[in-house]
């Protein structure tokens, strides 16, 4: 995988935790599938050596857009960067969500920073009837949900506090609202995500989980991401992020 150059294009503060930024690299934007994620170098220097992973949330024309929260020295370098200058990114990677054509009637389900790449698949998978059911710790943490409103999905909305919509958690929201789905969509915490699963696999829906762990490489030389699955030992930079919810095993790595 070839680094590429992506140009900062637009720089929006979300709210006090997340900035998006709008990059403009047509080769990426162009291969970019949902659910999939870019490694950035976050500063020039040799200093951080390991690049952060951040999924692309959508893509438009020969540009495509990234969130990111500041947590760490990595991201507080690069919010330090500038509309014009230029990133150092490695992507597409890993492999996204799918859809199949008799998929009618979809759900996804997301739950803080996880609801990122799922953004980008509720804008393409079109000509479904779907509804997006997404938890936040508080108001003062919602994003996007306009931008997903305009899709013109069902959006549910839970916050653990309950400062909007239901109180409680959004898998609790999912189950006094499901439906006999074709495919659900989930990534989140891991666990939620484990929580998710048990009901997908409890009401037979199938879906597919992108999981959320510490990367390395992001091409899955070193390891660092490693997971159990029903096909052995996987990598969750290259293999995945996504899995089918048949293939992982959410509670063993809860229990590590």
């Amino acid at each position: 995988m070839r680094h590429e150059l992506s140009t900062i294009v637009n720089i929006i503060k979300i709210n006090d935790f997340n900035v998006r930024l709008v990059l403009q690299n047509s080769d990426i934007a162009s291969k970019a599938t949902p659910g999939q994620f870019v490694n950035v170098r976050c500063c020039d220097s040799n200093e951080l050596i390991l690049r952060r992973p951040i999924s692309i949330l959508k893509t438009h024309g020969e540009f495509y857009d990234i969130i990111y929260k500041i947590v760490g020295e990595g991201t507080k370098r690069l919010s330090k960067f500038s509309i014009g200058e230029k990133l150092d990114v490695m992507g597409p990677l890993g492999k996204g969500f799918t859809k199949e054509s008799t998929d009618k009637k979809i759900a996804f389900i997301g739950g803080g920073i996880g609801l990122f790449p799922l953004v980008n698949a509720v804008l393409e998978f079109k000509n479904c009837e779907s509804d997006f059911f997404v938890g936040f710790k508080s108001k003062k943490e919602m994003m996007l949900i306009d931008e997903i409103k305009k899709t013109g999905a069902n959006v549910y909305i839970s916050t653990d506090d309950g400062s909007v919509d239901y109180h409680g958690f959004v898998t609790d929201l999912f189950i006094k609202n499901i439906k006999n789905y074709d495919k659900v969509y989930i990534c989140g915490p891991l666990l939620m995500e484990q929580s998710c699963v048990d009901i997908l696999r409890k009401y037979n829906i199938n879906g597919q989980v992108s999981l959320e762990q510490r990367m390395g490489c992001g091409i899955g030389a070193c390891l660092v991401c490693a997971c159990e699955t029903v096909h052995g030992i996987k990598h969750v930079c290259k293999d995945g992020p996504v899995f089918n919810i048949k293939d992982v095993f959410l509670k063993e790595q809860l229990d590590e």
